[in-house]
C-alpha cells in the first residue's frame, strides 16, 4: 500500500460509523415504529452520520442531525412564495392552514413561531420525546463521569452539544458578576394543576403503571445517570399524582373513559429563546477532553412536488442516469425548517427548503471513490483551510454542505476517469476555484439558488488562497488533517448563548428544568394517545409498545442461550412443567443458581457489574423466582420473542396476574440483557 493510499485509508476509518452512530438509527426506527401507531409525525437521521459520510476526530464522536417532521400539518406546494433572491428560502401563504391553530402574520403568513418552538399546535408525541431529551444538564452522572451537556438555539433548531471534562477557565460565579443578566431570559414553565387533569383511560393508567415497574428494573444502586436519573425523575412525577402511582381497588382493564375526561390540560407551553440568527460573540473560554453534538430541526413536509425537482429528473434522465437511482432520490420528501433568508431576512416569516432525504439519497449511491474524494475534500475543509482561518482570527463560510454541493454538480456527468482518484480529486479542487472565482455555487436541487450569497470579498480572498495551497500540496494538506486532535484537552470559546444554558442550570444543574419539562412531555404524550381513539376509545398505546420492544430486541444484537440454558436447567431440574416442581425445591435451586452467578462474577466483571445493577444477592434471588411464575421459559422458542409475548400479556392483564406475570417478564428480561452481545462484530465500526 502506497503512503498516498495509507492516508486515505486513515480517512476512510475515522468515516466508519462509531456504535453510537448505529444506536442513533436503531433509537430513529423505534421511535418511528411507535409514532406510526399515531399519526403522521416521523423522525429522520440526516446530515453526514445518516449519509455515512461522517468525518469525525480521535476525540469527537460527531454530529448527530434530527429532523422532526410534524404530522399535524402539511405544506401544499403551491402556498410556496419564493425568494427572489434567495429562491431555496421562501414564505407560507395561510391559505387553508388555519384550521391549525398556528399563527399567522399580517393576516397571510404563517409564522414560524410554532415550528421553531417545536410547539404543540405542530406536535404531540413527537413534543413529548423532544422535551426531555434536549433538556440541559450540567455534569450528567453518566456511570460517575463528568458529562457536561449544554443546549442552545441553531439556526434552524435546537443544538446539544455534550462534553466530558468540561472546565470554564472562570468560576460560575465570576461569570454571574460580570454577566448578571445573561441567563435570565428563559422563562420556567407554568405547571397549574399537573397529569391528574389530563384526560386518561382506567386501562392506561395501569399500563403507565406497569411500564414505570418495568423502567425501575433500570435504576442502579450505585449509579444515578442515564436510564437511572430519567427513571428516577418519572417516579417523582408519578408520586406526586398518586392515582398513577397506586394500583386501583378494582380491576377495570376495558376501555372506559376517566371522570377527568372533560378536563382540559392547564399548561403554559415553555418559551424558548428563538435564535434570530444573530453573530454570538465567543465570551469565555473552556476545555474539555472529548464532544459530540446533536441538532434537532422541527420541520413540515411538502405536498406535492417541486418545480425545481421536476427540473432535476429531466436533466439527470437525460444522462442516462439509472432510473431506480432517480426516482429514489425523487421521490424522496422535502421539508421546510424555519430559518431566515441571507438576503432580506425575515425572521418571523421565513422558511427554508430542506433537501435532507433527497441529499442522502444521493450520498448513499456515490460510488467508492467519489466517497474517497469527497473525504478528502472534508479533511482539507476541517484542516488545512479552517486553520488558516483561525490564525487570522476570521470565521469559515465555507461550510461542509457547500463541499456536499459542488461535489453532487462533479459527480453528476459520469466519465470513465471519474474512477480515478486523482482525476476526481483534481476536478473537484478545480470546480471549487472557478466556484469561488465566479462567486457563484448553485444549489445542486434549486439551480438559481447561490449558495455563496452571503459571502464577502475577503472571504473569497482567503478561501483562494488556502484553495491554492492545498492544491500546491494535496498529500500535505492531508497529513495535517490526520495528525489534528489527538485524545488530549481541546478549548472552547463558548458564546453568550452558552454562557447562559451554564448560569441558567448552576443551582440545580439543570434538575428542576428537566423534571418540568419531563412534566410538559407526559402531558404531549397523553394529547397524542387521546387524539388518537378507535369508536370504542381505546386507543393503539399496547399494540405501539409491545411492537417497538419487538423491533429493538430484533436490533440489538446476539444472545448466549448456552448459559441461559444452563441457568434454566439448574432451577428447574430439567422440568418444563414448573407447576410439577414444589416451593421447597424451587427455593434450594434459586440458592443454588445465585451462589453460582455470585461465584463467577468474581472472575468476570461485566457479570459482576449486572449482579450489583439488579441488587446483588437479594436482587437475583427475585429476579430468579420469576422462573416458577406465569408462562414458563421454552428453550426451544427464541428468547426474543418470548419476551415480547410477556410484555404484552403483562401490559393486559388483570390485577390478580400482575405481580406472577411481571416475575415472568423479569426473569426472561434478565436472561437475554446478561447474556446478550450488542455488538458481536466491531469490525465495521470506528472505535470512538
Amino acid at each position: 500500500m502506497s503512503y498516498k493510499e495509507r492516508c486515505i485509508s486513515a480517512l476512510e476509518e475515522r468515516a466508519k460509523p462509531s456504535k453510537n452512530d448505529i444506536r442513533y438509527a436503531r433509537y430513529v426506527n423505534s421511535v418511528n415504529c411507535f409514532l406510526s401507531k399515531f399519526g403522521r409525525e416521523r423522525v429522520h437521521l440526516v446530515g453526514s452520520t445518516g449519509e455515512l459520510s461522517k468525518l469525525a476526530y480521535p476525540k469527537d464522536d460527531g454530529d448527530a442531525d434530527f429532523l422532526l417532521v410534524s404530522g399535524k400539518l402539511e405544506i401544499p406546494v403551491e402556498n410556496l412564495v419564493q425568494n427572489e433572491y434567495a429562491p431555496c428560502y421562501v414564505w407560507i401563504t395561510a391559505d387553508s392552514l388555519h384550521n391549525h391553530g398556528c399563527e399567522i402574520i399580517q393576516g397571510k403568513y404563517l409564522s414560524t413561531k410554532d415550528l421553531r418552538s417545536v410547539g404543540p399546535e405542530l406536535f404531540t408525541i413527537l413534543r413529548a420525546v423532544y422535551l426531555p431529551v434536549t433538556a440541559q444538564m450540567d455534569k450528567l452522572p453518566e456511570a460517575g463521569e463528568n458529562l457536561t451537556m449544554l443546549t442552545v438555539s441553531s439556526k434552524v433548531g435546537l443544538q446539544i452539544t455534550k462534553y466530558r471534562e468540561f472546565k470554564l477557565d472562570e468560576g460560575v460565579e465570576d461569570i454571574r458578576q460580570k454577566l448578571p443578566n445573561t441567563g435570565a431570559e428563559r422563562s420556567k414553565s407554568v405547571w397549574s394543576k399537573g397529569l391528574k387533569n389530563v384526560e386518561i383511560h382506567d386501562h392506561e393508567k395501569k399500563i403507565y403503571r406497569r411500564l414505570y415497574e418495568i423502567g425501575k428494573l433500570a435504576e442502579r444502586k450505585k449509579d444515578n445517570g442515564g436510564i437511572t436519573f430519567f427513571a428516577q425523575i418519572i417516579g417523582e412525577i408519578l408520586k406526586q399524582d398518586k392515582i398513577f402511582y397506586q394500583r386501583p381497588h378494582n380491576d377495570s382493564s376495558h376501555c372506559s373513559n376517566s371522570n377527568d375526561e372533560d378536563e382540559n390540560v392547564l399548561y403554559e407551553l415553555k418559551k424558548f429563546k428563538n435564535n434570530l440568527e444573530c453573530v454570538d460573540t465567543a465570551a469565555f473560554r473552556a476545555t474539555f477532553t472529548e464532544t459530540s453534538h446533536k441538532d434537532f430541526v422541527p420541520v413540515l413536509k411538502i405536498k406535492g412536488t417541486l418545480r425545481c425537482m421536476e427540473k432535476w429528473k429531466t436533466r439527470v434522465e437525460k444522462l442516462n442516469w439509472p432510473p431506480e437511482r432517480v426516482d429514489r432520490i425523487f421521490n424522496a420528501n422535502v421539508f421546510v425548517a424555519a430559518r431566515m433568508s441571507p438576503v432580506n431576512p425575515n425572521p418571523e416569516k421565513d422558511f427554508c427548503l430542506s433537501f435532507n432525504l433527497p441529499e442522502k439519497e444521493m450520498m448513499l449511491s456515490i460510488s467508492p471513490v467519489q466517497k474517497k474524494v469527497f473525504l478528502i475534500m472534508k479533511a482539507f475543509l476541517k484542516g488545512i483551510i479552517e486553520k488558516r482561518h483561525a490564525e487570522i482570527r476570521k470565521e469559515l463560510t465555507l461550510k461542509t454542505y457547500h463541499i456536499k454541493h459542488l461535489m453532487f454538480w462533479v459527480y453528476e456527468e459520469k466519465v470513465e476517469e471519474m474512477e480515478s482518484v486523482s482525476y476526481l480529486l483534481k476536478k473537484a479542487l478545480d470546480s471549487l476555484t472557478d466556484a469561488l472565482r465566479s462567486k457563484k455555487l448553485s444549489h445542486y436541487f434549486v439551480e438559481s439558488n447561490n449558495m455563496f450569497v452571503d459571502f464577502e470579498d475577503t472571504d473569497y480572498e482567503i478561501l483562494l488562497t488556502c484553495v491554492d495551497e492545498v492544491k500546491s500540496s494535496p498529500m500535505k494538506s492531508l497529513e495535517f488533517y490526520i495528525g489534528l486532535n489527538e485524545r488530549s484537552a481541546q478549548e472552547v470559546l463558548l458564546t453568550e448563548d452558552e454562557i447562559s444554558c451554564i448560569l441558567e442550570m448552576s443551582a440545580d444543574g439543570g434538575r428542576n428544568e428537566y423534571l418540568q419539562r419531563t412534566k410538559e412531555a407526559m402531558i404531549d404524550f397523553q394529547r397524542g394517545v387521546n387524539e388518537n381513539r378507535n369508536a370504542n376509545g381505546c386507543s393503539p398505546l399496547i399494540e405501539a409498545i409491545v411492537d417497538t420492544v419487538k423491533l429493538c430486541l430484533q436490533d440489538e444484537g446476539s444472545d448466549n442461550l448456552q448459559i441461559i440454558k444452563l441457568v434454566h436447567a439448574v432451577l428447574t431440574n430439567g422440568q418444563t412443567d414448573i407447576a410439577q416442581i414444589d416451593k421447597n425445591m424451587a427455593d434450594k435451586n434459586i440458592e443454588d443458581v445465585v451462589m453460582l452467578i455470585v461465584g463467577l462474577s468474581i472472575m468476570d466483571h461485566k457479570l459482576r457489574s449486572y449482579v450489583n445493577h439488579f441488587g446483588g444477592k437479594d436482587g437475583i434471588r427475585h429476579i430468579l423466582r420469576g422462573a416458577f411464575c406465569g408462562k414458563g421459559l421454552d428453550l426451544d422458542i427464541d428468547l426474543r420473542e418470548q419476551i415480547v409475548d410477556s410484555l404484552r400479556r403483562y401490559l393486559s392483564c388483570s390485577d390478580i396476574e400482575e405481580d406472577s406475570l411481571f416475575s415472568e417478564l423479569k426473569y426472561k428480561m434478565f436472561g437475554y440483557v446478561t447474556f446478550r452481545k450488542e455488538f458481536s462484530d466491531t469490525k465495521g465500526l470506528r472505535d470512538v
